[in-house]
């Protein structure tokens, strides 16, 4: 065996011993060396939630145990904004390899918007964290609202219908029930006083007025909740009278002066339908002074339309006036109207034609008004009155006065002087008509009492040219044309002359101041 055989056999069997030693023999660990240390996990699921104002939403806490850990970890949580709390309340136990329920509950006026939570887990020198993503979002609620705003209804009447609706606000669901409160007596709801309305959905409501119910405006209010939330709205309730049938009676003219012994012109008694009123009324007549007739005395008037009546009063009947009254019933309605009668002993309107065209050497036109003995009462030997009017050419009025004369006495007016002399348009009338109406009580022109009896004459001058070419004229005075002035003509003169009197500052104001003579004397009047 050569040397470098021997060299290899020699290590190949040192090795081989080492390795088989190696083998059979036992290690003994350091006695620093020990068991890995106790822990534990924490963790919350889900990890997110999203809580609405009002509500609560659980979320599971878990304490997972790390190299056989035993007992209890003590879990705080941090981080929770005003308005939000947790049950059980922080701090808490949870003991390890268990879970446990906590609730998270967000009141109705917690703040908007997303937190982070954290959970800090603890036992002795072990601490662990885990963190909650809390998103607060908007309180479901609802609105609630009735239109129209204003409702009409008539009594015995259905109104049009209404509309209650809910809105849904922040995915509110659910029903709201709903209460009518301030409904008036005999007025009812179709859908009764209270009822439900669902998210998103209305209800049609009508209202029913009994024929009692009395009329009026009142604020209806809707009540509507559902658990916690409330709200209301309210709508004007209108209960209007119904419109029932109906008449009106009028008669026209309301005034009518009729001379003893005659007959008077027709008056209208006219019947207008009110609210479909369409029947004949019946119309009588009371309050005829003695002796007076009228004709027809009982009547029937068609609704809409008009029927004559004439008066007659005897030569006997005394002078003065009296109120009639015509009352009118149709369907079991009566309804009255009055007019006045004026009894006359001679007629009240006296008219005399006058030209003041000639005016050079021939006497002034005059107006002779007499008062035959005649007393405005029984007691006192008054006056009665001229009640004067002076119309132009065009029968234009353009002046008036009151002319007191005395019992048994006359007055004589010129017509240049006293009755045409102040015209409102400042020109000298040249022709034209007086009327003179007697009258009693106080003198004033616009509000004539017509009375008994004056007797008025008036000149009358004719120019003419001779055949030589001088002007010539004959002056005649003659009693004036008796005229019967009926109710309108009255009330209109009246008129005419207050509008004088009120606006043209004292033009077209006649004067009395002519002579006068009573009895035996004669005086100027001033």
């Amino acid at each position: 065996m050569t040397a470098p055989r021997r060299l290899a056999c020699l290590v190949f069997l040192i090795v081989a011993e080492l390795s088989l030693a190696s083998c059979t023999s036992t290690h003994t660990p350091a006695s620093s060396e020990s068991a890995p240390a106790g822990d534990f996990t924490l963790a919350a699921t889900p990890t997110s939630v999203s809580l609405a104002q009002g509500a609560s939403s659980p979320i599971s806490v878990s304490v997972a145990a790390v190299n056989g850990l035993t007992g209890n970890v003590s879990i705080a949580i941090s981080g929770l904004p005003s308005g939000i709390s947790v049950s059980p309340q922080s701090p808490f136990s949870v003991a390890v390899g268990a879970s446990v329920s906590v609730t998270l509950a967000a009141a109705a006026s917690a703040p908007l918007g997303p937190v982070s939570l954290n959970l800090q887990g603890s036992q002795g020198s072990l601490n662990h964290t885990a963190t909650e993503a809390l998103t607060i979002s908007p309180m479901p609620n609802f609105s609630v609202a009735i239109q129209p705003g204003s409702v009409g209804i008539t009594q015995g009447g259905t109104s049009q219908p209404v509309s209650v609706a809910v809105t849904p606000l922040n995915a509110f669901t659910g029903n709201v029930a709903i209460s009518l409160v301030g409904l008036p007596p005999g007025v009812s709801a179709s859908s009764g006083n209270s009822f439900n309305v669902a998210a998103g959905g209305s209800q049609s409501v009508t209202f029913t007025a009994a024929s009692s119910a009395a009329p009026g405006t009142v604020n209806v209010m809707l009540q509507a909740t559902n658990g916690s939330l409330s709200h209301s709205a309210g709508a004007t309730l209108q209960v209007q009278a119904a419109l029932l049938p109906d008449f009106d009676l009028a008669v026209l003219p309301g005034l009518v002066a009729i001379t003893q012994g005659q007959s008077s012109h027709p008056i209208s008694v006219a019947v207008t339908g009110i609210n479909g009123f369409t029947s004949d009324v019946a119309v009588a007549v009371s309050g005829l002074p003695a002796g007076v007739t009228a004709s027809p005395s009982i009547l029937t008037v068609p609704a809409g339309s008009s029927s004559p009546v004439t008066f007659y009063v005897p030569s006997n009947t005394p002078a003065g006036a009296a109120t009639l009254t015509f009352t009118g019933t149709g369907d079991s309605i009566t309804h009255s109207a009055t007019a006045t009668i004026q009894t006359l002993t001679d007629p009240v309107f006296s008219v005399t034609y006058f030209d003041t065209t000639v005016t050079t050497s021939f006497p002034d036109e005059t107006l002779r008004i007499v008062n035959p003995g005649i007393q405005s009462t029984t007691v006192t030997a008054g006056d009665l009155c001229a009640n004067i009017y002076v119309f132009d050419a065009s029968q234009e009025l353009e002046e008036c006065c009151s002319c007191p004369v005395t019992a048994n006495g006359s007055l004589a007016l010129s017509v240049t002087d006293n009755l045409t002399s102040n015209p409102d348009n400042g020109v000298a009338i040249a022709s034209g008509t007086i009327a003179v109406i007697p009258g009693s009580g106080s003198c004033d022109p616009t509000n004539p009492v017509a009375a008994p009896n004056l007797a008025v004459w008036g000149t009358h001058i004719a120019p003419g040219v001779s055949r030589t070419g001088a002007v010539n004229a004959a002056v005649v005075e003659t009693r004036a044309e008796d005229l019967t002035l009926n109710g309108n003509e009255l009330t209109e003169l009246a008129s005419l002359c207050s509008m004088i009197v009120a606006n043209d500052s004292g033009f077209g104001i006649c004067s009395c101041t002519g002579e006068v003579t009573d009895g035996a004397r004669t005086v100027a009047r001033k």
